[in-house]
């Protein structure tokens, strides 16, 4: 039996990162997505500039632990730089927001 001690979570992590990276393993960087759910899976289509890029298929289970993941990585980067991220929700109301305000300077002139 080995005395070996399991490598802790966080250097679990950082050695599949590792391994990704030096693997050449193709990375992909995306500024828009698309989800929908089927009764199988759920499906996310990842999008640059509004164009496709890769289609994930992943199972129930996949896609909620990503979905608390991404989150949980959010908000200890929120709670660092104590600042909230917009969303491209938030981001595209405040530029129609600004719009309309532009179009009413506009016909006050």
């Amino acid at each position: 039996m080995s005395d070996e001690k399991p490598a802790s979570i966080e250097q679990e992590q950082q050695d599949r990162i590792a391994r990704a990276i030096d693997a050449g393993v193709p990375q992909i960087y995306f500024n828009g997505f698309l989800n929908t759910i089927s009764i199988g899976d759920v499906l996310t289509i990842l999008e640059r500039n509004g164009k496709p890029v890769v289609v994930l298929n992943m199972s129930y289970t996949i896609a909620k632990t990503l979905a608390v993941s991404l989150g949980q990585i959010i908000s200890q980067f929120e709670s660092g730089v104590e600042r909230n991220m917009l969303t491209t929700h938030d981001v595209e109301k405040a530029l129609r927001m600004q719009a309309t305000e532009g179009a009413k300077k506009e016909t006050k002139q």
